[in-house]
């Protein structure tokens, strides 16, 4: 169930930094001070990364959002363009 924006609203610090799952791969992480900054964690080449968006509330969740389909659009064009080449399964 994705989060909304209540619940990254009222997310209260611990006294170790937690994530709140989104959906994607999307998540805020909860700092011990109170920050919340998002993130998108992927992977590259068997290779696990990561990359930063911004601060809540600053960056709402629809724009957070918006940032992981950009980041992401990349891959799905290429993945959308690895079935179109020589080799594939409607050519045969």
């Amino acid at each position: 169930m994705p989060l909304t924006e209540t619940q990254t609203k009222n997310a209260k610090p611990r006294e170790r930094a937690y994530k709140l799952a989104d959906s994607e791969g999307l998540f805020p992480l909860v700092q011990p001070n109170g920050t919340k900054l998002w993130r998108m964690k992927y992977r590259f080449a068997g290779k696990e990364k990561l990359l930063s968006f911004g601060a809540y509330p600053a960056l709402g969740i629809a724009a957070a959002r918006d940032k992981r389909k950009a980041a992401k659009a990349p891959w799905r064009r290429q993945r959308s363009n690895e079935g179109q080449g020589r080799g594939s399964i409607g050519e045969r």
